[in-house]
C-alpha cells in the first residue's frame, strides 16, 4: 500500500504535466482523451485521499505511543494535583481535604468530605495523557478527563487488568502511608490477587476478596481497596490469602 501510495505522487505530478501539455497543443481534445484525463485524476484523487488517511492515522499512533513514555515532572504534577482538587469539589468532596500521593507506577488521591471517603487512582498512562495537553498548553482538556476518572466505574468480580493494576498503585502507595517507605515491588494477577513484596515480607489481597468488594464507581472501590491493604498491614506479613 505504501508503494502504492508513493507511485500515486509520482503519477499525480505526471497528470499535471500531460494536462498543461494538453492545453497548450490540443485546444479542443478529443472527448475520449477528457474522459480518460479525468477517470485517471479521480483515481489519482482517490489515492491521495487514502494516503492522507493513512498518515493522519500514523501521526495518531505515533501520537499515542509517545504520549505513554511521558513521565511529568515535579510542576506537572503540582497542576494534575489542583485539577484533581477542582474535582474533588465537583464531586462534592472537600478540596481542601484532598491529598495525592504519586509514584513512577500511577496515582492516588485521598478524598474527604460530607459525603464520606473516596480514593482515586490513576495509572502511568493517564497521566501522561494529562501531562502531555499540560505540553500542548491544553491544560483545559484535563478538566473533562478528570471529570471522567471521577465517574469512571469498575467491577471488581471481572477481575480487569484495569482494576487489578490499579489495586497494586493503591496498595504500593497505601505501604508508603503505613510504613514511610516504599515496598521492594508488587505483582498481580487474576489467580493470585495483589501481592506487595517488601523487607517485612509479602502481604497478599486475594482474587476472592476482591471480588467481594461492591460494583461502583473507582473512588468506592479503591476506598474499599486501600482499608483491605491498611488492614492488611496491620496484620503479620502473609503471602497466603487471607
Amino acid at each position: 500500500m505504501e508503494f502504492l501510495y508513493s507511485i500515486s505522487e509520482y503519477l499525480a505530478l505526471g497528470l499535471t504535466c500531460v494536462v498543461a501539455v494538453v492545453a497548450v497543443w490540443i485546444p479542443a481534445p478529443p472527448k475520449k482523451l477528457k474522459l480518460g484525463l479525468s477517470a485517471v485524476a479521480l483515481l489519482l484523487a482517490g489515492i491521495g485521499m487514502g494516503k492522507a488517511y493513512n498518515d493522519d492515522r500514523e501521526k495518531d499512533f505515533l501520537q499515542t505511543a509517545l504520549t505513554s513514555t511521558l513521565l511529568p515532572t515535579h510542576s506537572g504534577y503540582d497542576r494534575f494535583y489542583q485539577d484533581f482538587k477542582t474535582g474533588a469539589k465537583n464531586a462534592q468532596f472537600n478540596p481542601a481535604l484532598t491529598l495525592c500521593a504519586h509514584s513512577t507506577d500511577g496515582l492516588v488521591c485521598s478524598l474527604r468530605g460530607d459525603k464520606g471517603a473516596g480514593t482515586l487512582v490513576l495509572d502511568r498512562g493517564e497521566l501522561a495523557q494529562m501531562y502531555a495537553n499540560q505540553l500542548r498548553k491544553k491544560d483545559d482538556k484535563n478538566a473533562p478527563l478528570v471529570a471522567s476518572f471521577f465517574a469512571k466505574t469498575f467491577v471488581p468480580n471481572e477481575l480487569s487488568e484495569e482494576l487489578l493494576g490499579k489495586a497494586a498503585i493503591v496498595g504500593l502507595l497505601a505501604y508508603y502511608e503505613k510504613y514511610q517507605e516504599f515496598p521492594l515491588t508488587y505483582y498481580y494477577h487474576k489467580i493470585d490477587g495483589v501481592r506487595i513484596v517488601s523487607k517485612q515480607g509479602t502481604f497478599a489481597i486475594c482474587p476472592d476478596i476482591i471480588r467481594g468488594v461492591s460494583d461502583g464507581t473507582g473512588l468506592v472501590v479503591f476506598q474499599k481497596v486501600r482499608d483491605l491493604f491498611l488492614d492488611r498491614f496491620n496484620a503479620p506479613p502473609s503471602g497466603t490469602c487471607r
